[in-house]
């Protein structure tokens, strides 16, 4: 639930339920994810020679969440600002994301406060793309793919999924995407354990 008062966002969480499997994305999805959204999915480097100058692709893209969509879905953070402009374009039109909040106004001056989108086809700035993002944002990127986003974030100990719909979720067979986020760091989960 989220809430817009005192020119603030306010994001109220609620438990479910609904029993939940770690069913991460997997190259076959990407590929055919990747080729729906208009981009050319491109295989991960392996069995190459590999130099000292080379660093591990998670510390290029982490903290950035329209690199690491791009980078973990397509493998090409060049298409990083295309995928940002498209999860904007997403959240500023989407109708279930404008219902989160009280009046068309206060939709309206979180967009104009929160959003990298400026004018049609105008560039974006690079800096404002590293910025951070937020939960309606991850909201937005879950909607324009079409696919389940999870957080866990360090701060509350929690996951949070985030889905265009909670109706009709089937977590046991639904590929997700598994972030992380700590209090300046965003990064994709690879794998869990238990305390």
């Amino acid at each position: 639930m989220y809430y817009f008062t005192n020119n603030a966002l306010t994001v109220e969480y609620k438990s479910t339920n609904i029993p939940v499997y770690f069913n991460p994305i997997d190259e076959d999805w990407k590929r055919e994810k990747c080729s729906s959204l208009g981009f050319t999915y491109k295989k991960p480097i392996t069995n190459q020679e590999f130099t000292p100058f080379m660093v591990p692709v998670e510390r290029v893209y982490t903290t950035h969440f329209p690199i690491i969509l791009s980078e973990l879905i397509c493998g090409d953070r060049k298409i990083r600002k295309q995928f940002a402009r498209n999860i904007i374009e997403n959240l500023v039109s989407n109708e279930d994301i404008k219902k989160l909040f009280q009046t068309k106004d206060m939709f309206e001056k979180y967009i104009a406060k929160t959003t990298i989108l400026k004018a049609p086809n105008e560039p974006i700035d690079e800096e404002v793309v590293k910025s951070k993002w937020y939960t309606l944002e991850i909201l937005a990127a879950a909607y324009y793919l079409k696919t389940c986003i999870y957080v866990y974030d360090y701060s509350f100990n929690v996951w949070i999924l985030l889905r265009n719909s909670y109706t009709t979720f089937d977590s046991k067979n639904e590929k997700c995407i598994y972030l992380y986020l700590t209090k300046n760091r965003m990064g994709v989960v690879t794998n869990l354990t238990s305390p």
